[in-house]
């Protein structure tokens, strides 16, 4: 048995108990404990004046100026297991019963959740609920610095107004290892999860509430012996994923999945017999296993860390998009970037920051290894606005094993274009994308002369039904939404203005 916890509290609405420990308290989620009449006797805390909601803000600086480029600037937030914990964090509220980690990406304005194991849902109950399942991310833009914390300093962010959760997507094997590394930090300083129960309560006192006690099981094993150099195979489980297998051998997800052929860390299935490679560095070596000790070399007494191991080999240490920096021309736009060692392939992200609230509007590859792409960067091809952003992926194989800084900028106007109507000194234009989540939207403008309605047609998969919709002209610019019942992606898409039959097509594959 471990060390007994006092529960000393509970919320006003019944929901969490607060536990009692030596270095503070803390509230866990009344599902959690064992079923016990006792806990309705204990002192009930007002919302106001102790919430159960932990609060706080936070800044990560992922690539600047870190001595230690081994250590990822992520933070890692751990809930006992089966226990949902909430948090906000920066003004999101968050509900996990799992592993996240969370962070600043390097443009300062974006946070970015990543779901390890179990389960986070961001905004519950709200019109911007969206749930990330273990493997996947979701980030949101934040506000300028203000002075919210207790330091007095003008450097606390919360969400922005002005954009949603965007919809998760895998996330890379570079994410992934960014938590592995973590995970692996917590368990080598013996900071593993617990399961934490209800212990049963002896008779109580008439004229006391006794407290019941919560009791840390016993500590479990040590992960499974994987000889450094060795190979071992390894038979997955129903609910394994594979960034659990390879935080159990100490090894790392990215070799797993090279060695296996794997381009998809979430598609592994139950059965399914894996390659182990076993002692391939998580990039912590400042952090021992027992026995302690490097190895004593000439000098200072011990072995300097190695260079990182990135996953699938890709170096992504000193890769960054690099220009444009300050603004986007209406037309076309030369991207560059600083290589990843490794990487195959790059490919570059336009996201639609004012009239896509965020999502992804457009996508470039490049050829092979180059370091540099030109684009198009119009109401045809990346959709109506004048902010947008861009990044650069690093690809091995088709996987994405790096991802660059997200960096803002706003957008040229159009030179000379139609000024709106259907006047006949503009060219007709349109583009396509996601206006919310589930919910396409197509933009038009400067239809021929005469025209009273336009038609799109689209091919539909996921949630999305192939078919075709009209909307009246006038207006004129104007737009057209549609909506899926689940994710889903449109492709194939066309505009038709009726009667003249001048058609255009619609550049892209959103998802929404």
């Amino acid at each position: 048995a471990g060390t007994v916890l006092s529960a000393n509290a509970i919320s006003d609405d019944g929901s969490s108990i607060r536990l009692k420990t030596d270095s503070g308290q803390g509230w866990v989620s009344r599902d959690a404990v064992n079923p016990n009449p006792t806990l309705d006797r204990l002192p009930k805390v007002q919302a106001n004046s102790d919430s159960p909601m932990q609060s706080f803000y936070f800044r990560t600086h992922p690539g600047g100026n870190l001595d230690c480029a081994q250590t990822p600037s992520v933070l890692t937030v751990q809930s006992p297991q089966h226990i949902k914990v909430n948090l906000t964090a920066n003004g999101a509220d968050i509900e996990m019963g799992s592993l996240i980690t969370l962070q600043v990406l390097a443009d300062g304005m974006t946070m970015q959740l990543t779901t390890l194991e179990g389960d986070a849902i961001v905004g519950k109950g709200t019109a911007d609920e969206v749930d990330v399942p273990a493997g996947s991310t979701t980030t949101h833009c934040l506000s300028a610095p203000q002075n919210l914390g207790d330091d007095g300093n003008p450097n606390d962010q919360i969400l922005g107004a002005d954009c949603k959760w965007t919809q998760p997507r895998s996330a890379t094997v570079f994410e992934l290892e960014q938590g592995q590394t973590a995970q692996a930090i917590l368990d080598r300083l013996g900071l593993t999860r617990t399961d934490l129960v209800i212990a049963e309560p002896t008779a109580a006192p008439t004229e006391a509430v006794q407290q019941p006690t919560v009791v840390p099981p016993s500590p479990q094993p040590p992960p499974t012996e994987c000889p450094v150099g060795t190979n071992i195979t390894h038979v997955v489980s129903a609910g394994e994923n594979l960034y659990r297998i390879s935080v159990r051998y100490r090894t790392s997800m990215g070799a797993i999945m090279a060695v296996n052929a794997i381009t998809n860390a979430e598609r592994i299935f139950a059965g399914q017999r894996l390659i182990i490679p076993c002692g391939v560095d998580m990039g912590i070596p400042s952090i021992p296993q027992k026995p302690p000790g490097p190895p004593s070399i000439p000098g200072n007494g011990q072995a300097p860390p190695g260079p990182p191991i990135f996953p699938t080999g890709v170096d992504c240490s000193r890769f960054r998009a690099t220009s444009p920096l300050d603004g986007l021309n209406y037309g076309s736009n030369t991207f560059y970037w600083d290589g990843a060692t490794g990487a195959t392939s790059y490919r570059v992200n336009i996201f639609g920051m004012d009239e896509a609230k965020g999502a992804l509007v457009a996508s470039f590859d490049s050829r092979g290894t180059a370091t540099s792409l030109t684009a198009n960067i119009t109401n045809e091809t990346t959709g109506f606005g004048f902010k947008f952003a861009w990044e650069v992926q690093a690809l091995f194989n088709g996987v994405v094993a790096c991802i660059s800084n997200r960096t803002t900028m706003p957008r040229a106007a159009r030179s000379g274009g139609g000024g709106g109507g259907s006047s006949s000194s503009g060219s007709f234009t349109a583009s396509w994308g996601c206006s919310a989540s589930l919910t396409y939207k197509v933009n038009y403008a400067n239809t021929p002369p005469g025209t009273t309605s336009v038609t799109v047609s689209y091919t539909g998969s996921g949630a999305l039904a192939s078919g075709s919709i009209t909307n009246g002209v006038p207006p004129d610019p104007g737009s057209l939404i549609f909506s899926a019942t689940g994710p889903s992606t449109a492709s194939g898409g066309t505009i038709t203005a009726n009667p003249s039959s001048a058609t255009l097509s619609l550049t892209g594959s959103p998802s929404c």
